[in-house]
């Protein structure tokens, strides 16, 4: 997993342009082994970056041809975080229908194959966002729902954080 290992932590010790360089570069390796499997995962950890640096119109484009790959190759495990990364992209353009809408087909596509965590992780962008639009209350209802189907790995970083959003709201 040479894309997480070596340009994900580049990147995250604040090196964005050379972290982004191995990640490219670890894609174009495994993309040239023809092999499609892993694609729409590494696809999203370059999306991530993308959200994190703040290259949106790179991020969306990723995502989309992450998205359309999954769809023909019928690849669909990790479409809910792609739909995820794609309302955040979109967020940050200040296209909040449109990134709303994003969130609520992450957290569809992840009830759908019962990925609790990835349905928490879109709940809580979308909550984010809610709350930052004045429909706290909405949100908090929303978040409490998932967050009560939990009974273990409280320690887990997306727990961690809908749990002190929870607090913020109590």
């Amino acid at each position: 997993m040479c894309i997480r290992d070596s340009g994900w932590a580049v990147l995250k010790q604040g090196e964005q342009e050379a972290g982004l360089a191995q990640i490219r570069q670890g894609l174009a390796d495994f993309w040239a082994t023809d092999s499609f499997l892993w694609q729409p995962y590494f696809q999203a950890v370059l999306a991530e970056v993308y959200v994190e640096t703040g290259q949106v119109e790179a991020g969306l484009e990723n995502v989309a041809e992450a998205l359309a790959l999954a769809d023909k190759t019928r690849l669909v495990f990790w479409n809910a975080e792609l739909y995820r990364l794609r309302g955040n992209l979109l967020w940050r353009q200040g296209d909040i229908s449109a990134a709303a809408a994003s969130f609520d087909q992450a957290i569809d596509s992840a009830r759908s194959q019962h990925a609790r965590m990835l349905e928490l992780r879109a709940t809580l962008d979308l909550c984010r966002l809610w709350q930052q639009r004045g429909r706290g209350e909405k949100a908090r209802r929303m978040l409490v729902d998932i967050y009560n189907w939990f009974i273990e790995g409280f320690d887990t970083p997306d727990l961690k954080q809908a749990r002190t959003l929870l607090e913020t709201w109590a």
